[in-house]
């Protein structure tokens, strides 16, 4: 049931952040501005490799989209990404696109 599920995700979040967020603010507290800008930079580069990859290739943008996950290693991304998708009145294959994407990523 989506009930249980729904309470999995809960606990499992709650628990890596119990483990996770001692050393997550001591990070900020060293070199915490060099390295969140060191991501966002990455970030921004993997963004602006898959806006090129989506206009220069002419490939469709679910598909693109899924690659930009995968290469990120993103799967909660992947799920917003579909239920973007599903959301947007896009059709099943629009969605399968982007997994197939992830996975080649």
């Amino acid at each position: 049931p989506a009930e249980i599920q729904t309470l999995g995700l809960v606990l499992f979040v709650y628990c890596v952040g119990l483990q996770a967020a001692p050393g997550f603010f001591k990070s900020f507290r060293r070199d915490g501005l060099a390295l969140n800008l060191s991501v966002l930079a990455g970030l921004m580069l993997a963004f602006g490799c898959a806006y090129l990859a989506l206009r220069w290739s002419g490939r469709p943008t679910p598909l693109i989209t899924g690659i930009f996950c995968g290469a990120l290693t993103s799967t909660p991304a992947l799920g917003a990404v579909t239920e973007s998708i599903k959301s947007s009145g896009g059709t099943a294959t629009d969605v399968n696109l982007a997994v197939v994407g992830y996975g080649v990523a």
